[in-house]
């Protein structure tokens, strides 16, 4: 309730209402919240699918290849701290001679300029409100490298779970492997997929670590609202615009719990 009431109040004499909780009638403001809700409209739109996307490939190889070695090199990275991972791939993509990519890059022929991969905020040149950065990119290369482990496990689970009889009868009545994965396995473990779909975007609305570390603090495009809720809360002491980022935060998880919730219950009930 505090932080609500923080929200609404003005920056600093807390005589102003608050517009949409973050304009506060102020332009500069409003102008900081539409980029930075462009950008994460960005983020999620290339982060969620490709988190799933690359899940779905994660559950697929550890429930075929049968390679005990691709299930602990997948979920490893899960013990992993945001902050240490952030640490680790700073180091991956450092444009100093200790940088890894950079050192790759460099053995290409003829003379390569260093690359600043966590600076370049364009789509190779293209600068654009719906085209997230390069740097953004490889950011999101990072949250799914986190993230590949636990969603693996769950998919993998679900997948295992599938009753071979529903399998062998599709494939009795003339459907192919691929006819009867999109269209028996993929709809019995639909709730396993939302279930992962909404932690995913839920941890992507709220990463905060991995921008300190790689994205420094939020700069060159790369701040997320769990970003921008402790810059202005602490660094620039606007404890209003701070609690209004937060109760922002919380506005955008509720529907994402809510359908989640749904998601549980019409599973349980299918049982």
């Amino acid at each position: 309730m505090v932080t609500v009431i923080e929200a609404l109040r003005g920056a600093d004499d807390g005589d102003r209402l608050g517009v949409l909780l973050v304009g506060y009638g102020d332009r500069k403001y409003g102008q900081q919240m539409e980029e930075l809700v462009q950008g994460i409209g960005r983020y999620l739109k290339v982060q969620t699918p490709m988190d799933n996307v690359g899940f779905a490939f994660c559950g697929e190889l550890v429930d075929y290849s049968g390679e005990p070695v691709a299930k602990a090199l997948i979920f490893l990275p899960t013990a992993i701290s945001m902050v240490g991972a952030g640490v680790i791939w700073y180091f991956v993509y450092s444009p100093k001679e200790y940088g890894l990519l950079n050192s790759m890059y460099q053995l290409l022929p003829g003379e390569q300029k260093t690359q600043f991969f966590l600076q370049e905020n364009t789509f190779f040149g293209i600068e654009n409100n719906f085209i997230p950065g390069i740097n953004t990119f490889f950011i999101m290369i990072v949250v799914i490298w986190i993230q590949a482990g636990f969603s693996t496990v769950v998919i993998s689970a679900a997948l295992k779970g599938v009753p071979d009889d529903l399998v062998e009868a599709a494939r009795i009545d003339g459907a192919t492997d691929r006819q009867a994965f999109y269209k028996v396995v993929l709809p019995y473990i639909k709730g396993t997929i939302i279930t992962v779909a909404t932690t995913t975007t839920i941890a992507v609305l709220k990463i905060f670590d991995i921008i300190q570390t790689m994205g420094k603090g939020g700069s060159f495009g790369t701040s997320t609202i769990a970003n921008e809720m402790y810059e202005q809360g602490f660094p620039q002491d606007n404890e209003g615009l701070g609690a209004a980022w937060a109760v922002l935060l919380f506005l955008l998880v509720v529907p994402i719990v809510f359908v989640n919730a749904r998601n549980q219950k019409a599973m349980r009930e299918a049982r």
